[in-house]
């Protein structure tokens, strides 16, 4: 039988829920289930167990993924209606493209294992820091008028 936590984790991985918060372990919390004492104890020892290894790296995606999303506020206030549709509709299309990305690149490297939280995370984090950056240079392809 899998551990609880680490079943919560993997289903926190893979239906992230955006409450808001902008404080990192409190949004952890609350898309895992897990207390924030229970969390601060894993992530004080990211090295020491799969479990921990494995929320470090959400910890880490939880941390981009709040930095995104406040990047993308910040520049949809400053669009017109036409081009905050156009940013909501490619930020849906690359959420889509990076998530199957990396259940591909997972499935690949680790398959269905206690590693798999780890690796999606990793990979997910990475895409979410490249996005980041496209963001804030206007390299991505949206909106068509600029911002």
């Amino acid at each position: 039988m899998k551990c609880p936590w680490l079943v919560a984790l993997t289903i926190a991985l893979a239906f992230p829920a955006h409450s808001g918060t902008t404080d990192v372990v409190t949004e952890l919390s609350h898309r895992t289930g897990m207390s924030v004492t229970k969390l601060n104890s894993l992530l004080s020892h990211c090295e020491s167990t799969q479990l921990s290894m494995n929320t470090c790296a959400f910890r880490d995606l939880v941390a981009a993924e709040i930095k995104m999303n406040q990047l993308l506020k910040a520049i949809s206030s400053r669009l017109n209606t036409a081009d905050r549709q156009a940013l909501a509709k490619e930020q849906v299309s690359w959420s889509s493209h990076e998530k199957a990305k990396c259940n591909m690149l997972t499935d690949r490297e680790v398959g269905r294992g206690s590693m798999r939280p780890l690796v999606y995370g990793n990979c997910m984090s990475a895409a979410t820091q490249e996005r980041i950056k496209q963001l804030q240079s206007g390299r991505a392809s949206y909106p068509s008028t600029g911002f």
